[in-house]
């Protein structure tokens, strides 16, 4: 990986950055002030999981998401909303990714401070009291991937509002 890093990069790891790797994918968090390569750091052990066929989660503030491949990058809460809607499904084939083998958070004091404060809800009011039967979740689906962005919808990344 430091032979790959730099031919890509021109970037020599440093042995901190080895052994910060080594740290993180054991499971342990890493703390490493600004400046001294964190980028790179995770990037061993991201490479590392991805090469052996698992699934990576990079969890960050970021809200630019990336899916389908084998490095996937997204922030706490939509992974908390993922685990949320997951146990909404009325069928298999609804469910997002759910092989959680490892994961990197950058910034795990705001995610294990700062945002959990914020509670992930699912919710709405059911017709009188009634529990919403799954056929009428699977309508409300119907309609919602029926909708056609800029002609029924419009979607403003930065206010991040539908």
């Amino acid at each position: 990986m430091r032979e790959a890093i730099y031919r890509k990069t021109g970037l020599l790891l440093f042995p901190t950055q080895i052994f910060g790797g080594i740290v993180l994918h054991y499971g342990n968090i890493a703390q490493m002030n600004t400046g001294e390569g964190k980028t790179l750091t995770a990037f061993l052990p991201i490479c590392l999981n991805s090469l052996l066929g698992r699934t990576v989660f990079v969890i960050t503030e970021k809200k630019q998401l990336y899916n389908d491949c084998t490095v996937i990058y997204t922030t706490g809460s939509e992974l908390g909303f993922d685990y949320l809607r997951n146990n909404l499904i009325t069928s298999i084939e609804e469910a997002k990714k759910q092989d959680y083998y490892y994961a990197i958070a950058d910034e795990i004091d705001s995610l294990f401070i700062d945002e959990c404060t914020n509670p992930l809800i699912i919710s709405q009011r059911s017709r009188g009291g009634n529990v919403i039967s799954p056929a009428e979740y699977q309508l409300a689906t119907k309609l919602a991937n029926s909708l056609i962005e800029k002609k029924d919808y419009k979607v403003d990344q930065k206010e991040n509002d539908i």
